[in-house]
């Protein structure tokens, strides 16, 4: 199968975009945490890191066919499992949209946050589908594939029950990382 250009442009820039910004937000919020940060740049990488975690998730897990580019337009074996599916992660997917999503009825009550610890998980679960994905890249997909260089990251322990809840107050015209 030959690739289009949408195609070619996911495979050789913007999937490398969405695991660079996944890799660095999730350095950026866990040296926040280490320094003690709780301000913007903390809420900013956080959320970012979420993002990027959706989107990345998706492209894993959604099958060919609908409007978006997925990893199996660029791989052999159409039937491969990068294991980002299932009753886990889809409910892993509702709480990110519940928590990062802020235009929504109900904002306030989110049944669980998001923290450190699932930020992990679903980064080495990321991480391995992304090696699984290089080694069944079709020919033509590999000569486009432009692998962004990963990051060694090393968790602090309070980087794992770090979680960012902002409300607003009264007195202050920007939002208070609770």
């Amino acid at each position: 199968m030959i690739l289009d250009e949408d195609e070619r442009d996911v495979i050789h820039e913007h999937l490398p975009y969405e695991l660079y910004m996944l890799e660095n937000s999730l350095k950026t919020w866990n040296d926040c945490v280490r320094r003690g940060e709780r301000g913007f740049e903390r809420g900013l990488a956080f959320e970012n890191f979420w993002l990027h975690a959706r989107n990345l998730i998706d492209f894993f897990s959604k099958p060919e066919g609908g409007s978006d580019v997925v990893a199996s337009t660029f791989i052999k074996d159409k039937h491969l499992d990068f294991s980002l599916s299932g009753c886990a992660l889809q409910d892993l997917r509702d709480r990110i949209n519940e928590q990062i999503c802020h235009l929504q009825r109900r904002r306030g009550i989110i049944a669980k946050e998001l923290t450190g610890t699932d930020a992990e998980h679903i980064f080495s679960r990321i991480r391995n589908a992304k090696e699984e994905f290089e080694h069944n890249l079709t020919c033509e997909a590999r000569g486009l594939w432009n692998s962004p260089k990963s990051l060694e990251i090393k968790f602090d322990h309070e980087f794992y029950a770090s979680a960012c809840s902002f409300s607003w107050s009264s007195e202050s015209s920007s939002p208070v990382l609770d």
